[in-house]
Formats: structure tokens, sequence, C-alpha cells
């Protein structure tokens, strides 16, 4: 079985309860399943874990979580640094990468987790939000 890869946008004060174990509400999910490997291939243009977007489902910055793995998030300079990189990328960009490097059967499913991780950061950027990261 493969790992999943998942990213949460939620409000910054949420933070604080992911140390103490209450959880958090998520805003927006991108939930990319077995795929993020593909989705991150994609987006990076062959290069998944080159930089900057080897980040994105292993950001550097991280909320200890009692008896549990740690939590590992974007805060807003992070996101505001993705952003940048992410506003580069076109939509006929990522198709066009998805043409060249993906099985038809993943394609579409695919971009959209693209596209949605580019919108999950620049909605979290305009609303002040962070985004939590998980591959487990």
């Amino acid at each position: 079985m493969g790992q999943v890869g998942v990213l949460y946008r939620i409000k910054k004060s949420d933070l604080e309860n992911i140390g103490k174990k209450k959880g958090f509400e998520e805003k927006d999910i991108v939930y990319m399943d077995k795929r993020w490997e593909a989705t991150m291939y994609v987006l990076a243009d062959g290069f998944p874990w080159s930089p900057p977007f080897e980040r994105i489902l292993m950001p550097n910055n991280v909320i200890e979580v009692p008896n549990d793995e740690p939590c590992k998030y974007h805060n807003e300079d992070d996101i505001k640094e993705m952003n940048i990189h992410l506003s580069e990328i076109s939509e006929a960009k990522i198709k066009a990468r998805a043409e060249d490097k993906i099985a038809q059967d993943d394609k579409d499913l695919i971009i959209e987790d693209v596209m949605a991780i580019i919108e999950m950061f620049k909605d979290a950027e305009a609303e002040g939000d962070i985004i939590v990261a998980s591959i487990g």
C-alpha cells in the first residue's frame, strides 16, 4: 500500500490546537491520495524533489504533538515565497507537462491536484492562513 499526500488550509489560530491534540477545522483540503508523487512530478516539471517544490509536502516548520508524529506546516512567509514560484506556472504549462509525462488514466486528476495546490496557496496568503502537509 502506498502513502497518501494531503494538504490542509487552516486558520493560523488552529496551530495551537494541533499541539494540544485538539485537532483543527480545515478551510480547504487537497487530497492527492497515492497520486501525490505524480502530482509533484508534474508541478515541478519532472524534478519533484528539487527546490522549491520539494517543500510542498515536506515543509520546514514543525509543531510537536504529544504521543504522535510531529505536524509539518507552511507559515505565512513560506506561503508568500511559494506563491512567487507557483505564479510562474500557467494552467497551459501544467497541462503540457501532464501530457508529456503522465498516463492518460491519471492525467485529469493530477492536473486538478496541481491547480488545487496553486489555488490553495493563493487563498492561504490572501486570508492569512497556514497550510498543514502530510504524507503517510
